[in-house]
């Protein structure tokens, strides 16, 4: 068997990538998609939530698959926020976004950036060296800003390297979690 193999899914070239001398599965690739739109997620984004594939070991996107195919499901059936990319009428990317009053009583209200995941075959593959997650946390931020938000958070695996860094480059600033040591807060303030 050859390292690659071409395999059509979708009428979208995919590729099946074998690293040699490894027993393991293939794992299926497929090329960067064209530019990214981000748009609101509907109800209708529901029954593909439910089988969203997204976990390829760590355990915290285990967990992540778990909230998005359940909870998440759930809400945006009943048109609770949260941002998709697509690709030929597939989900491919999520964030939950959720706006919350401003802790501890203060002025305002932030966004939690409640779960973001990219599904296991689009991992890696945002347009133009860009990361779907970074196009969505981009987003989820232009969109507090715009709606008057004071600030973002997130609750961030400190495994989850991919994801801790696509928040430092979008401002966000790390601390932690006192209740939970397994993890990092990172918050970002839009106050001018």
């Amino acid at each position: 068997m050859t390292p690659q193999e071409e395999v059509r899914t979708l009428d979208r070239p995919r590729l099946t990538l074998r690293a040699e001398g490894h027993d393991r599965d293939p794992v299926e690739y497929s090329p960067p998609m064209e530019p990214v739109r981000v748009r609101q997620a509907t109800p209708g984004d529901a029954d593909q939530l439910r089988t969203f594939r997204c976990a390829s070991g760590p355990w915290y996107e285990a967990e992540v698959e778990t909230f998005v195919q359940g909870v998440l499901a759930d809400h945006v059936a009943q048109g609770f926020g949260a941002l998709v990319i697509e690709d030929a009428g597939e989900v491919v990317a999520l964030l939950a976004v959720i706006p919350q009053p401003f802790p501890g009583g203060g002025e305002g209200t932030v966004i939690e950036l409640a779960a973001g995941a990219v599904r296991i075959d689009r991992q890696g593959t945002g347009a133009h060296g860009s990361s779907l997650s970074g196009s969505l946390v981009s987003a989820a931020v232009d969109e507090a800003r715009a709606s008057g938000h004071v600030g973002c958070y997130a609750k961030v695996a400190l495994e989850n390297v991919r994801v801790r860094r696509v928040l430092e480059r979008a401002g966000f600033r790390a601390g932690p979690v006192v209740s939970d040591p397994r993890y990092a807060f990172y918050t970002l303030n839009l106050r001018a």
